[in-house]
């Protein structure tokens, strides 16, 4: 019998080691052109936060933001630190508890306790390298991606998530997601309100979502929402967008894979 927390974890240390790896690289470049390193090639590690909570989850939930907010100041790690609960993990709690509890309430108290929903679910950065709050998709970002598209699908992956909830980067990691998860070129897209609705358009409070299928036949539910920290809509209407959206799936048949399938790096 496969141990899959043992997998998973070695898994994880691989990935770590691969990020270690690019950003001692970055280093030495950056030494090479006379530029001091004041943190800023110190990574940021994330991915499951929690493995037993995470394997017994009904439902793979895999986040996939930016960057860390942290200029200059990496060598730490989101799995092994208190989360805050604010405008960041709090709502990805919120969000957790929806998918998997049906309830959005919030979470009292500073920090998430050890019984939140969200350590039932894998968060990650494009970029384990630590950068400011606001970085174009098109400028630092992309080049970011491009230089750690093989990790993230490594990632992609060794999580296998079921469902994947993207800040604000959907258009940008799309061609990682399909080749990682080996999804069919077929798929269904709708937009949601906050309330549940259908929309005909992406225009207003809408979240984009993505019904998918791997070549497997496994289902795979891909929504595009706007990153956690964003001020166009409200927190609780970002928060039912994209609970709704999950709620709002087809109903396929389950198909159980096994983590262990495809894990290449």
């Amino acid at each position: 019998m496969i141990n899959y927390r043992k997998l998973l974890d070695n898994l994880q240390k691989g990935i770590d080691k691969k990020i270690q790896d690019f950003a001692d690289a970055k280093a030495a470049q950056a030494a090479q052109n006379g530029i001091a390193s004041m943190g800023q090639f110190e990574p940021v590690l994330d991915g499951i936060l929690n493995t037993c909570k995470f394997i017994k989850s009904t439902n793979k939930i895999l986040v996939i933001c930016k960057e860390a907010n942290s200029p200059n100041d990496g060598g730490w790690n989101y799995r092994e630190i208190k989360l805050c609960n604010d405008m960041f993990f709090g709502l990805l709690n919120r969000v957790a508890k929806g998918i998997l509890y049906g309830n959005t309430d919030y979470e009292i108290g500073e920090y998430l306790g050890d019984q939140a929903p969200i350590y039932e679910i894998a968060f990650t950065n494009i970029s384990n390298l630590p950068g400011g709050s606001v970085v174009g998709l098109q400028g630092t970002l992309y080049s970011l991606y491009i230089e750690n598209s093989r990790i993230l699908e490594a990632k992609l992956r060794a999580y296998s998530p079921d469902t994947i909830i993207c800040g604000n980067v959907c258009e940008l990691i799309w061609p990682s997601i399909v080749k990682a998860l080996d999804i069919e070129k077929n798929y269904t897209s709708k937009y949601f309100s906050e309330n549940g609705e259908q929309m005909s358009s992406g225009y207003g409070n809408s979240v984009a979502v993505y019904y998918c299928t791997a070549t497997s036949g496994r289902q795979i539910t891909v929504i595009d929402a706007y990153h956690p920290r964003q001020r166009r809509i409200s927190k609780d209407n970002w928060v039912l967008g994209i609970v709704n959206a999950e709620k709002n799936k087809p109903k396929c048949p389950t198909i159980v894979t096994d983590i262990a399938s495809d894990y290449a790096f």
